[in-house]
C-alpha cells in the first residue's frame, strides 16, 4: 500500500516539474520593447541590433521595470529591491541610474521609461 502511495506522489511531483519547466524557460526568453531587447541569460541589452553595455545595477534596474511594464514603481521599492536594506543610498541614486539608462537607450527610446513625478518610474507598456 505504501508503495502505491509513494509511486502516486512521485508521479505528481514529476507532473509538477514538467508543468513548471515551460514557465522557467519563458522567464529566460529575451524581453522586447520595440527595438530594445533585454536578455537576462547573458546580461545584455541591444538597441536596434547593437549591443549596449550596462552596469550591473543599471541592468538590474532596467530588468525590474521591464518585468512590470505599465506599472508604476516607487523609488523606495526600487531602492529596496535593487540595492537592498543593508546599503545606504538616497532616492536620487535611482534618478541618476535612470538617466544613464535613458542615455544608453538613445534619443529614439528616451520615452521607454516614464517619470511619474513625485512617485517613481514605469516602463511604457507596448501599445
Amino acid at each position: 500500500m505504501y508503495t502505491v502511495r509513494c509511486r502516486a506522489v512521485a508521479l505528481c511531483i514529476k507532473a509538477v516539474f514538467r508543468k513548471a519547466q515551460p514557465a522557467a524557460l519563458e522567464a529566460d526568453k529575451p524581453m522586447r520593447f520595440g527595438e530594445v531587447e533585454i536578455n537576462t541569460l547573458n546580461y545584455s541589452v541591444t538597441v536596434a541590433g547593437k549591443s549596449v553595455p550596462f552596469t550591473k545595477k543599471e541592468f538590474e534596474l532596467f530588468v525590474y521595470l521591464a518585468k512590470r511594464p505599465g506599472r508604476v514603481v516607487t523609488r523606495d521599492t526600487l531602492l529596496n529591491e535593487i540595492w537592498g536594506d543593508n546599503v545606504v543610498v538616497i532616492d536620487r541614486t535611482i534618478d541618476v541610474h535612470i538617466r544613464k539608462i535613458r542615455e544608453k537607450l538613445g534619443e529614439e527610446h528616451l520615452q521607454l521609461i516614464e517619470t511619474i513625478k513625485g512617485v517613481g518610474y514605469r516602463l511604457r507598456a507596448e501599445e
